[in-house]
């Protein structure tokens, strides 16, 4: 949210504070705000919609987000492998695409780009990539990706056209059906932007990049 939703965010919790006879304090107005701050006012709208027709008890910051149909990072990695599988079928390496959750983009580029994933064996794939991806996906998840990192991904046509001139197609949307991420989690960062990443982020995509 940006600091011009403060107000409907705030009426929005007074209104389910008050569905719930809960006193909306300062504090725990502050409180819900510091909890939900990252995500879209229309989620939090969405949320608090969802909890006066389901909830029975005030639901806390964390309640409103699964209301509002976030996921953890850990399930998340789980569907945007398989929509990474259906787009290898559907697609293959020939297309360029543009996953609609741009951490799959940059988790690809990661493992060694969109062409050398669709070359790999089915086998393959399952018993080390999947891993290495589930790793990967969930660490960018929590750290952001830049810009760079979220652009589409490069299919054979387009990596042959940029050496001879050629103008490319646009490349092939694939729509995921996850909810959209927490706001800002693509960021403009220069180009040595890795070195904010955590730790634990930087290593991750050091030992798949040995690997690939």
């Amino acid at each position: 949210m940006q600091a011009s939703d403060r107000e409907h965010f705030v009426s929005a919790l007074e209104a389910l504070a008050a569905t719930f006879r809960v006193d909306p304090t300062e504090a725990l107005l502050e409180g819900y705000w510091m909890a939900l701050d990252d995500m879209p006012i229309e989620g939090v709208m969405r949320a608090v919609r969802s909890a006066m027709r389901q909830c029975k008890h005030m639901p806390r910051g964390v309640e409103l987000r699964e209301l509002a149909g976030e996921i953890n990072n850990a399930t998340r990695a789980v569907h945007a492998w398989s929509a990474v599988q259906k787009a290898i079928g559907q697609h293959g390496a020939y297309r360029s695409v543009d996953f609609d959750d741009q951490v799959i983009n940059a988790t690809v580029r990661n493992l060694g780009g969109w062409i050398r994933l669709c070359e790999l064996s089915s086998e393959e794939a399952e018993k080390w990539t999947r891993k290495d991806f589930d790793r990967i996906y969930t660490a960018l998840c929590a750290s952001g990706v830049t810009e760079d990192q979220a652009k589409h991904l490069v299919g054979a046509h387009e990596q042959t056209n940029a050496g001879t001139g050629f103008e490319s197609r646009a490349p092939t949307l694939v729509r995921t059906g996850l909810p959209p991420h927490r706001e800002g989690i693509v960021r403009e960062l220069g180009p040595r932007s890795d070195k904010a990443m955590p730790a634990h982020v930087v290593n991750l995509l050091a030992a798949a990049t040995r690997t690939a």
